[in-house]
């Protein structure tokens, strides 16, 4: 739902109404979010991470893993007020995006946001995990 042709054809119907639609975007997808998560990309138990460690083992031959994590910055707007706290050591605003994947590609967790990326450890999913071994 991230696609800009979602607000452009949506600006179709609702013309001069970006807030509008940009709200009910948002919306939309933390609701589809909310109702799918738990089916389609449950938080991993003990036993899933030794299946996915395994997993690793056996197709990759690298002992140990409980997944492969990759990042990116999505260049966005500065929030008004926001100051610095968008501010990316690439001289852009941005929100991070940190996906996890076992060793079929299969995604196992994914976080967005995080002012800068550094606090991604506090207040991810993953970063509680990692606090509580």
């Amino acid at each position: 739902m991230g696609n800009e042709k979602i607000y452009y054809n949506a600006l179709q119907y609702f013309p001069g109404q970006h807030a509008t639609v940009a709200v009910i975007v948002r919306e939309v997808a933390g609701a589809i979010w909310t109702a799918l998560v738990e089916e389609y990309m449950p938080v991993p138990q003990m036993e899933d991470w030794r299946a996915i460690a395994a997993g690793f083992q056996e197709r990759w031959d690298f002992p140990n893993c409980v997944g492969a994590i990759d990042g990116k910055h999505v260049v966005i707007q500065a929030p008004a007020n926001s100051g610095s706290l968008y501010f990316n050591y690439k001289c852009t605003y941005s929100l991070v995006l940190l996906a996890v994947v076992d060793a079929e590609y299969l995604s196992r967790w994914c976080w967005a946001g995080g002012e800068n990326g550094a606090p991604v450890q506090q207040e991810s999913s993953a970063g509680r995990l990692t606090d509580d071994s």
